[in-house]
């Protein structure tokens, strides 16, 4: 008895790396893109931030990423290709980096 093994290479190719504010109240911060692979959002406030990668918008109960260094990673298998939505609930604007490809 036998096995396959098989490797799956990752795609090349260049994606684009901004920086957002996010408010306190539900904040889009990248538009839907069919053709998104690769999704990465890192918090680099001091301020805890939640994320919605389902494209409705943001509250306090969804996806946390903690204050200065906190991050969401499209698993392997699946990348969401609707609008993401931010929210945080601390006081003025707070950033986030955002990495598609």
């Amino acid at each position: 008895m036998g096995f396959q093994l098989s490797i799956i290479r990752p795609t090349q190719g260049i994606g684009t790396q901004s920086t957002t504010a996010v408010a306190v109240t539900s904040t889009s911060i990248i538009a839907a893109l069919a053709t998104r692979k690769v999704l990465s959002i890192q918090n680099i406030s001091d301020t805890a931030v939640h994320i919605s990668i389902d494209g409705t918008a943001a509250a306090v109960t969804d996806f946390l990423l903690v204050a200065s260094g906190g991050s969401w990673e499209n698993p392997a298998h699946w990348c969401p290709t609707g609008q993401v939505f931010a929210i945080h609930a601390g006081t003025g604007t707070k950033n986030v980096v955002v990495y598609e490809a």
